[in-house]
């Protein structure tokens, strides 16, 4: 009894400190692949009787789709040392998959403790707003907001940490019950999206609403009008652009984007079937091969890192043949949640991939050690918005 407890224990443990140790992952990441090392091998001596379930289960079989065409690409590769690297970090979610999905008490332990990182982003907020309000001066004058800054890797962290804000938002709506508790959280959430100033945050925002209120509709109304309602949607965030970037004034980078897609987009036709490599790293071989000219260097020097749009990453690393099989497998497990009405919290999984992806079709973050971060609450969603395949005690009672 007292092996269960302890173990039991150290699986909730292992996710406090997970949430404690995220919103600085940009600084910390070792930690953060150790304690997701840990996670599996916690549950892993736990629940060794449920890998067979584990395996069955939809996404498992579709990544290892994933898996083999990563090591095509690294076989490939013109650096397949680099490829080979980055293929372990593509590897790691069919390790995280096993202890979300026999952990029988996942909801309870988040509803536990998404408050920390949500007051820890928040903060973070804070400080980028004194950065980006008052300049990097007023930062240094006190030695623990230079602290708090720097963890944040510096400004470049507000794209990372508004992200963490909109995977909050998902995993609170779909584990807290208590009405006033999950409105503060969110809130808090999104005030911190505003503090740090990424205006892709609110586009990402407004269409996680527009598509929570059609799917608590969808059954109530024809298909004539979820048409209509798609395609005002559509109209609504193309017409919050413009009021944006042409009436507000907000600069939305749009001149940047375009200088960046000058670029790279042409370079899908070099190895357009396997890409280079696998992993962001692996877009230098490009960069060394063909330089970027000193005219769109100048207007965002930010290229030389990545295309700056997940899918174009993707594809310029595995090739068109690695953003198929990608995309191919999301549509597939929301396909796979969204069928399964029975359970309120289906929705959850199509949320936060819309949240995630919507948000990095303009400042890919899903790439390396941050990567294991999101996949972290993409399968924490998915494991919520499909019914389990066991029973937990079940899994107790056998140790």
């Amino acid at each position: 009894m007292h092996f269960k407890t302890y173990n039991i224990g150290l699986s909730q443990l292992t996710i406090l400190a997970f949430f404690i140790i995220l919103p600085f992952e940009m600084v910390n990441h070792s930690i953060v692949y150790s304690l997701m090392e840990l996670f599996f091998v916690f549950s892993a001596i736990r629940c060794y009787q449920q890998f067979g379930n584990v395996i069955k289960d939809p996404f498992f079989k579709c990544y290892l789709l994933v898996i083999v065409w990563c090591l095509i690409v690294t076989l490939l590769s013109p650096i397949y040392k680099q490829s080979l690297k980055s293929s372990t970090q593509w590897f790691l979610p069919l390790l995280m998959i096993f202890p979300l999905y026999t952990e029988g008490n996942l909801r309870a332990i988040l509803r536990r403790y998404l408050w920390i990182p949500t007051i820890i982003v928040f903060i973070q907020s804070i400080v980028l707003f004194i950065y980006f309000k008052f300049g990097i001066d007023a930062i240094e004058k006190y030695t623990w907001l230079s602290m708090l800054y720097y963890l944040n890797w510096e400004w470049t962290g507000k794209v990372y940490s508004s992200t963490l804000s909109l995977c909050f938002i998902v995993l609170i709506y779909a584990c807290i019950d208590n009405k006033f508790q999950r409105n503060i959280l969110c809130l808090l959430n999104i005030v911190s999206g505003f503090l740090s100033c990424d205006r892709a945050f609110f586009f990402s925002l407004l269409i996680l609403v527009m598509l929570a209120i059609y799917l608590r509709n969808r059954d109530r109304i024809s298909k004539l009008i979820k048409i209509s309602i798609v395609l005002v949607a559509l109209f609504t965030i193309i017409l919050s652009f413009l009021v944006v970037e042409y009436f507000l004034k907000i600069d939305l980078h749009v001149s940047q984007r375009f200088a960046v897609y000058t670029y790279w987009l042409p370079k899908l036709l070099i190895s357009p079937i396997h890409g280079v490599g696998v992993g962001i790293p692996s877009l230098q071989y490009y960069l060394q091969l063909y330089p970027v000219p000193q005219n769109l260097l100048a207007i965002d020097i930010g290229m030389k890192t990545h295309a700056h749009n997940i899918l174009l990453d993707v594809a310029l690393t595995q090739g068109f043949v690695g953003a198929i099989i990608f995309i191919s497998i999301f549509i597939y497990l929301v396909s796979v949640t969204l069928k399964n009405k029975q359970n309120p919290l289906c929705n959850s999984f199509i949320y936060m991939v819309t949240v995630i992806f919507s948000k990095f079709m303009v400042d890919d973050r899903f790439e390396a050690h941050m990567m294991i971060v999101f996949w972290f609450f993409l399968l924490s969603a998915y494991v919520l918005s499909i019914d389990k395949k066991f029973k937990y005690n079940q899994c107790l009672n056998k140790i």
